[in-house]
């Protein structure tokens, strides 16, 4: 009984990590994380930031560095493209926030924050 019950336990445990670093999100993943909600984000390499409202009729409206930008948004496979750049993989960074992965290893965005709903 006690061996099992540390099985079963050590089960339970393995599952969250299957949303930590490392995994990236699926497509159906993708979208329940941003539709309809409004993103932070920081880029990593650039001097740029902002915030950006991913609407779920695939239009987006942003604030980067202070200035407006609206486009669209889509999912492609398991990546989220946007009008304004690439096709990017996500991955969440294991503390409510996500990465926008370039070429399956590099982070280019860090998505800090997820919040429901239009809170530009």
């Amino acid at each position: 009984m006690k061996k099992n019950s540390i099985i079963a336990g050590l089960c339970l445990l393995a599952l969250p990590m299957s949303v930590f670093a490392g995994d990236f999100l699926s497509g159906e993943q993708i979208k329940s994380a941003i539709s309809g909600k409004t993103v932070q984000w920081e880029h990593m390499f650039k001097s740029k930031s902002g915030m950006t409202y991913y609407s779920a009729d695939g239009t987006i409206t942003g604030v980067q560095n202070g200035n407006k930008r609206e486009g669209t948004w889509h999912v492609d496979g398991d990546k989220l493209c946007v009008s304004w750049g690439k096709c990017l993989a996500i991955e969440p960074d294991g503390n409510g926030g996500y990465y926008k992965v370039k070429g399956g290893s590099k982070r280019v965005v860090h998505i800090k924050s997820v919040s429901d709903g239009n809170t530009l």
